[in-house]
């Protein structure tokens, strides 16, 4: 078991990420000590790092509460069109970069 304060510790979170976690459901505290203060499973220092992964890739956090229990085949297909809009962000980034990079040998 880990306490809050150690659970955002050991994933580089705050008590707020942690709450906002627990209202879509995506993590839960498993018990709470003699004091009140939470305390969760170990195994959520992993789901709060595979929540932190999915938010790099640009997944809103109620996205992430629809797809991280999904079967592997239609979680595979989110991330395949995810990659897929990624990769043209990626694209429109390079042009943006070549235009200002234009510009300033303009200057």
């Amino acid at each position: 078991m880990i306490s809050l304060k150690n659970l955002c510790i050991k994933c580089d979170v705050t008590r707020r990420a942690i709450q906002g976690y627990e209202k879509y459901r995506l993590l839960e505290p498993s018990s709470k000590t003699n004091r009140g203060y939470l305390l969760y499973e170990d195994s959520c220092i992993e789901r709060v790092n595979q929540i932190k992964m999915f938010q790099k890739f640009g997944f809103k956090v109620r996205e992430i509460e629809m797809y991280i229990d999904a079967k592997p085949e239609i979680l595979k297909e989110v991330l395949i069109l995810k990659e897929k809009e990624l990769q043209g962000k990626k694209e429109d980034l390079e042009e943006t970069i070549q235009q200002l990079e234009h510009l300033i040998h303009q200057l």
